[in-house]
């Protein structure tokens, strides 16, 4: 076409060019043009798709040539395989015999969830290494592994061979991409925190083992470790039968030794069970009438079977159950590797009784469904034999629960095939917020009719979580990794069935954390934890009951604060109302802020609780494991004691009362006195494996410590994680993370070392001087919490101490005092900073004594080769230890020393050294001859490593100073007094008021007023101070009892008898004749009512004994036994009225037997027993003087009142009945026992 164009347009021109050239034939040509343009066009359209199939052509062709390279590598591949068959001459003559091939059944389909990815490829290997021949090539095996892929994996497997093809990858490497994309390997502390909480449990060894080894080849423990490790793991009743063997020293004896016995136990048991069947003889046979036809089954929530559930499963037909019995198959699943046995028919002819198997205890969860703002609390019974994930059809309607009809209906079987009595499931729910502690999911439930509970978490459910489940304790221990990753985790919205914003600022949390900002939710601390062992206990003392409190009147302001406490409580759920006999007060005290803090009354129920004795930690042993360590993060609790729940059933202990309600707590609330021993407990449980290596829990507050950055943020992931996991919940305000320098517990921690907290000291500055024995205490107490960092701290606060004695007089300052003060307050601000102890680096240890006490040193040289103290201490030594020679005291201070710092340096790696001043004490260890004390403290130095070494007292000047500090501030020069410092009572000084002074009259209060003075008459009073005491005017001074008050009102005048007395005869010893009588119709003192009044009528001494009420006969000869038989003998005669105890035949019969006459009183006439009269009017007086005011405290003043009737003397002997039948008047005032340092007994001493 484009020739002829080309020679029409020529021709053209030719024509137009000529003369004969005319308009029509213009008009017919350009016709003809135009024609001729349109064909053009056509033409060139035809181009363009010819242009275009040449490329798809190119294209095909390119494809076409890859599918032939692809065709010669498996060719080549083919050829390869087949040229190793070739020369392995793989090539039976005659076919094996099937029960000589092992059978490997394809693997169970993975969809990539559950952890399973290890064994998932494990069978896949054995199946390839023993059918070689079925899945010769990277391809086929390739090809076999993507379809057992479901799920997710077998989306992830198509974007794959999508992508690259599956002749990209050889076997392996598929492999190594499967894992990379599924497996999700445990950290190094999470495996170890599984194996080291591993428990046998109720499972058997071989179990138990197979577990331990599974985890063991995922850490670095040694031999030694993974053996201590899985005997710890045993059962009790194991490590029993261990306990009588030999252990072995490797894993591999013990796992072996740990199976036989478990094997042996076994099968004794097993013995033991078939031998009781037998004797008790559970099955009987008898022969039965063929039974009726089962009546018609009930509806299904009604029934009692408790099947597994099957959805989607028909029943097998006869020609299916009978192919499967004769293959061997299983005939539930048509498994080869294992059998299920199908039943034949039942027996018409008979039936057996069998004894059935106790009912086991099912696994039943508290779950949370979470709609919108509501919580709905329920049951769920997890069954790992349901196919499904079900809910009661009239539950789900109850709640609201939207449902979706299936496509297809679901029919549900028993776990055998046969059809359970359910109506096919048509429904679904849609998806349901569902927690369980702190797990959250969202999951659908199959809607059926089900018994109680409405929920059935099925296998499903089980393979998609993996949870870790205790049987013993019917519990979730832990959950699989992949809640570890999606259900654990605090992402907003995705869980939560509330508000989609979180109530966490995840830009105040630091990036490496922000993944677990649920640990830091005010709103999961602000509801109700869950039960758990650590539940506060309040266990009371046998027959005690809770007192009833005080209502206590509440100010507008703080009863509006305590409506809205109560309000918060009553919805959260922390306290409810209350009809408990027990009723504690309620009020508030007010906070620094100026905010009110509610306070309820426990000091009753406290008194009545049995102790806790659980230890808090020593704050000195958290500070000495932070050397080495350069990053630190502080945890703070929220609402700590809240974690807590209140034990079951103790909950109404708790009650209180406002002015407005009755209610009690069910979690565990400030003011109990064991709530800190048991959140210590708990937190020491759940940080178990942390605490010491990284991490210190005091309470609520969280220390953890790292050398470096990177093992920081693990180890403070590692915390959190374990406290979400045990939904505790920490208040992000309070922590700081990844710090140099931080405050804790009072102290500033940093690398360098540990200092005293400066805002702690701000105090210190303006602190006022004291002005009572409170604030002084209150004083004292706030600087001995840091005592370890001011040298010679003891001998400092000695004369502040001192104050802190028992005292009669009014509280002042001395001059010394108010130095020591100044002194403290001084050195609190210049302090040095105390460097972490390393236990590899040596330590150095200066000690010196001076007369009066000691001081050590304890250092280690820092990076600059220059010694830095770790810790001061200083000891004031006792007026016995002052007597020691010099050596010996030298001796006591490094003992002393070592005593302080034996966590450091008993057991180190290194020999320490000890300096001393007393060079004689370098040969302490090899000197043959020591006395005794020397040689019982060289037993002591026998457990520790160090050289003694000599420095002079000049370079010894740190400890020197120190053991000075309790030097006096004065020293004499004057010689030691021969006479002991107890026997002189004070210095007397005569000068030109000497007449006045001698016509003073001496106090005699201190003579007269306590119980031993007994307030006698002047006589007795006079004989009494005489013995101790002498001045010119005493007997003139001592008439002053006269004017005493509480004489004249106690006393009656005693006139003389009328008449002739014949006085008993004067008996030769004492205690050979003695007079006995009761004193009644006292009021009640500790339950006592009754005194018996035992006099001899020898030495006139006494035996006063409080009584409940009279006696029997039997008891009073019990009493004379115990009170008068046992520190004299049997008396000859005892004298005593005609009481019924003393005319009863069993005290005359007693009487007789022991050769003692009784000699019985006329009626009515006392004056025969006067002695015991005279001493019952004396007691009576004696009480009257110091028991008036408080007349139910009678009881406590009887023993003085006895001591002092034996204490003075007696007109008749001239003497004391105490030194008439022992030869010596013991000492009597206080002035003449020395001092002691022990306040408590010098007080109990002289009361």
């Amino acid at each position: 076409g484009l020739v002829s164009a080309k020679h029409f347009l020529s021709s053209l021109r030719d024509r137009m060019s000529g003369p004969e050239m005319v308009p029509a034939d213009l008009e017919h040509l350009w016709g003809v043009i135009q024609q001729q343009s349109g064909e053009i066009m056509s033409l060139r359209q035809e181009l363009v798709g010819l242009r275009a199939e040449v490329n798809e052509l190119r294209t095909e062709t390119a494809s076409l040539r890859t599918e032939c390279g692809v065709l010669q590598s498996d060719l080549t591949a083919l050829q390869s395989d087949y040229d190793d068959l070739a020369a392995a001459q793989i090539a039976p003559a005659e076919p094996v015999h099937p029960a000589l091939q092992p059978k490997i059944a394809l693997p169970d389909k993975w969809d990539g969830s559950g952890g399973r990815c290890d064994v998932f490829l494990t069978n896949l290997s054995l199946l390839f290494e023993f059918q070689p021949a079925r899945y010769p090539s990277d391809r086929s095996r390739i090809a076999l592994l993507i379809s057992l892929l479901t799920g997710q994996a077998a989306k992830w497997a198509a974007a794959v061979l999508k992508a690259d093809g599956i002749a990209a990858y050889s076997y392996p490497e598929f492999t190594t991409q499967l894992r990379a994309a599924f497996q999700h390997p445990e950290s190094e502390v999470e495996v170890d925190s599984r194996l080291y909480h591993l428990r046998q449990g109720e499972r058997s060894v071989s179990q138990y083992t197979t577990d331990f080894r599974t985890l063991a080849v995922q850490t670095q423990w040694s031999d030694a470790a993974l053996r201590t490790a899985f005997y710890e793991g045993l059962s009790t009743r194991l490590k029993d039968e261990l306990a009588v063997r030999e252990l072995p020293a490797t894993l591999e004896g013990m796992i072996q030794l740990a199976l036989r016995v478990d094997q042996r136990m076994g099968h004794t048991t097993k013995r033991s069970t078939l031998r009781h069947r037998h004797l008790d003889q559970p099955f009987t046979h008898a022969v039965a009438a063929p039974s009726p036809p089962p009546p018609a089954a009930p509806e299904a929530h009604s029934s009692g079977a408790g099947e597994p559930m099957q959805i989607g499963r028909t029943s097998l037909t006869a020609a299916e159950r009978a192919r499967r019995y004769r293959e061997g198959l299983c005939a539930y699943c048509a498994s080869p590797d294992h059998h299920h046995q199908v039943k034949r028919g039942r027996s018409s002819s008979g039936s057996a009784t069998i004894k059935s198997y106790p009912a086991v205890s099912r696994l039943l969860l508290q779950v949370l469904i979470l709609m919108g703002h509501q919580r709905i609390v329920t049951t769920a019974f997890v069954d790992s034999g349901a196919a499904g994930n079900f809910i009661d059809q009239a539950y789900a309607a109850q709640l609201g629960i939207e449902t979706e009809v299936l496509s297809q209906p679901l029919k549900i079987t028993a776990i055998d095939g046969r059809p359970l009595n359910f109506s096919p499931v048509t429904q679904r729910t849609k998806e349901v917020h569902l927690q369980i502690d702190n797990h959250f999911e969202k999951i659908h439930f199959h809607v059926t009719k089900i018994t109680s509970p409405p929920i059935i978490l099925g296998h499903p459910w089980l393979v998609t979580h993996d949870p870790f489940i205790s049987w013993t304790t019917n519990r979730i221990v832990h959950w699989g990794a992949t809640c570890q990753e999606l259900c654990l985790q605090a992402k907003a919205g995705t869980c939560s069935g509330e508000s989609e914003v979180p109530d966490v600022n995840l830009e105040s949390i630091p990036v490496p954390y922000r993944d677990l900002a649920e640990v830091f939710s005010k709103r999961r601390a602000a509801l109700l934890p869950p039960h758990r062992p650590y539940d506060l206990a309040i266990d009371l003392v046998p027959g005690a009951v809770p007192p009833r409190g005080h209502l206590y009147s509440l100010s507008a302001t703080e009863h509006q604060a305590m409506e809205e406490y109560v309000a918060e409580g009553l919805r959260a759920g922390t306290i409810r109302p209350s009809s408990s006999p027990a009723a504690a007060g309620f009020f508030f005290v007010k906070k620094k802020d100026g905010g009110l803090r509610p306070c309820v009354d426990y000091r009753g129920l406290n008194q009545l609780t049995i102790k806790n004795r659980h230890p808090l930690p020593l704050t000195n042993t958290a500070l000495d494991a932070l050397s080495g360590a350069h990053f630190f993060t502080k945890l703070d609790l929220r609402s700590a004691y809240n974690l807590v729940r209140i034990r079951e059933g103790d909950e109404w202990k708790t009650a209180f009362i406002t002015p407005t309600g009755h209610y009690e707590t069910l979690v565990m609330p400030f003011g109990l006195c064991n709530s800190p021993s048991v959140f210590q407990q708990f937190i020491n449980d759940v940080l178990r494996d942390m605490l010491g290596r990284w991490c210190y829990a005091y309470l609520d507050d969280i220390l953890v410590y790292s050398k470096t950055l990177e093992e920081h943020t693990q180890h403070v992931r590692a915390v959190l994680r374990r406290l979400l996991a045990h939904q505790l919940y920490c208040k992000l305000e309070k922590c700081a993370f990844h710090q140099h320098t931080t405050t804790f517990l009072g102290f500033v921690i940093s690398s360098q070392g540990v200092a005293m907290d400066p805002q702690k000291l701000e105090a210190v500055h303006s602190w006022p001087l004291p002005t009572s024995l409170k604030q002084l205490q209150r004083f004292l107490g706030f600087a001995n919490f840091y005592r370890r960092f001011i040298q010679g701290f003891s001998a400092t606060a000695a004369p502040l101490t001192a104050l802190t004695k028992p005292s009669r007089g009014e509280f002042q300052l001395t001059p010394e005092a108010i130095q020591a003060f100044k002194k403290l307050c001084l050195l609190f601000t210049t302090a040095p900073v105390l460097i972490h102890p390393n236990p590899t680096k040596p330590f150095v240890v200066e000690v010196d004594a001076s007369d009066v006490g000691v001081g050590a040193v304890l250092s280690q040289r820092g990076p600059d080769e220059k010694l830095h103290p770790c810790s001061f201490f200083s000891r004031k030594f006792n007026p016995t230890q002052q007597r020691y020679g010099v050596g010996d005291r030298e001796l006591l201070a490094i003992k002393w020393a070592l005593e302080e710092w034996r966590r450091w340096l008993q057991g180190g790696s290194n020999p320490f050294t000890v300096w001393t001043d007393h060079e004689n004490l370098t040969v302490i260890r090899q000197t043959k001859q020591l006395n005794p004390r020397q040689a019982r403290w060289a037993l002591f130095f026998e457990h520790f490593h160090f050289h003694l070494s000599y420095q002079p007292g000049l370079k010894n000047a740190k400890a020197d100073a120190i053991s000075r500090q309790h030097q006096r501030d004065t020293t004499s020069s004057e010689p030691a007094p021969v006479l002991p410092p107890h026997i002189i009572l004070a210095p007397l000084q005569w000068g030109v008021t000497v007449w006045k002074l001698l016509h003073l009259k001496p106090p005699l209060g201190d003579s007269l007023s306590p119980p031993v003075g007994a307030r006698f008459h002047i006589g007795r009073t006079s004989s009494f101070i005489d013995r101790a005491f002498w001045w010119r005017t005493l007997r003139r001074d001592v008439q002053d009892v006269q004017a005493c008050n509480i004489c004249a009102r106690s006393k009656t005048a005693n006139s003389p008898s009328t008449g002739e007395l014949q006085p008993l005869p004067t008996p030769k010893r004492p205690w050979s004749h003695i007079s006995v009588d009761f004193f009644t119709g006292l009021p009640d003192s500790q339950g006592k009512n009754t005194i018996l009044t035992i006099v001899d009528r020898f030495s006139k001494a006494v035996h006063l004994v409080a009584l409940t009420g009279l006696p029997s006969a039997n008891t009073t000869a019990e009493l004379i036994l115990e009170h008068v038989v046992r520190l004299h003998g049997f008396p000859k005669d005892i004298v005593s009225d005609r009481g019924p105890q003393f005319t009863a035949k069993f005290w005359q019969a007693f009487c007789r037997l022991v050769g003692t006459t009784s000699s019985l009183s006329s009626g009515f006439h006392p004056q025969t027993n006067g002695q015991t009269e005279r001493a019952n009017q004396q007691l009576k007086r004696f009480l009257r003087c110091f028991a008036s005011e408080h007349q139910r405290s009678w009881a406590s003043y009887l023993i003085w009142a006895e001591l002092s009737n034996n204490l003075h003397t007696s007109t008749a002997t001239g003497l004391s009945p105490f030194e008439v039948c022992y030869g010596f008047q013991p000492p009597i005032f206080e002035h003449q026992e020395p001092e002691v340092e022990v306040p408590s007994a010098q007080q109990l001493v002289r009361r």
